[in-house]
């Protein structure tokens, strides 16, 4: 019996501070030109800071724009203040593919 070589392809990003589209759009374009890539993970500063990212955030969390790849996210050091959303400790799913 032979064994099947599997492999994932994922990417990784660093601080995103709450530029969502900019994020999702880099994301597009990697994910036709060198994927289909299994996952995308981001670390650092995700959120960011101001009412900003809350904006660009809404179109993902309503389904009006989507996201690319399954993504995931470990919060940096993020400003202070609050997040733009509530997260729960043990993790959740924002939105499909968040």
């Amino acid at each position: 019996m032979g064994l099947t070589k599997m492999s994932t392809k994922v990417l990784v990003a660093g601080d995103t501070r709450g530029r969502f589209a900019k994020l999702m759009k880099a994301l597009g374009s990697a994910h036709a030109k060198a994927g289909p890539f299994d996952a995308c993970f981001c670390v650092g500063s995700f959120f960011g800071a101001g009412d900003e990212a809350r904006r660009e955030l809404i179109p993902f969390l309503t389904g009006q724009a989507k996201i690319p790849v399954p993504t995931y996210f470990i919060l940096g050091a993020e400003p202070e203040g609050e997040l733009p959303v509530a997260l729960p400790e043990d993790g959740c799913e924002l939105c499909p593919n968040l």
